[in-house]
């Protein structure tokens, strides 16, 4: 049988552990229960530590983190769609696809390639 392994992405960089070796480090990580008694078992103590969990200020995070991500996520967005626009006003003014380019920070290729109208086959 293949052993598994795993990605701990919590470290500073992401670490490959099989599942054996990472069960002794994460006690997180289990043998999948084999038998109806073993998953009901598994779930009675799941649910005894859900209903006994009492959080500490350490598993507090701050939800404005979160706020700033969505918001700077939008602004791309934002940004995307303007020089999308930009772009498509540019080419229809005449203007080459090497200056075009040049002002976004690539090849006047790369450029074309990304901002070109799809065309209907």
């Amino acid at each position: 049988m293949a052993g598994v392994d795993l990605i701990i992405a919590e470290t500073p960089a992401p670490v490959v552990v099989h599942a054996m070796k990472a069960r002794d480090k994460f006690p997180e990580v289990m043998n999948m229960p084999r038998t109806v008694q073993d998953i009901l078992d598994h779930a009675d103590e799941l649910a005894d530590r859900f209903e006994s969990y009492e959080p500490t200020p350490r598993d507090e995070r701050d939800p404005e983190a979160l706020v700033a991500l969505r918001d700077a996520v939008l602004s791309r967005s934002d940004a995307e769609r303007s020089i999308r626009t930009a772009v498509e006003d540019a080419r229809a003014h005449g203007y080459s696809w090497a200056l075009i380019g040049s002002l976004l920070g690539t090849s006047g290729e790369a450029a074309r390639q990304r901002y070109a109208s799809k065309q209907r086959a």
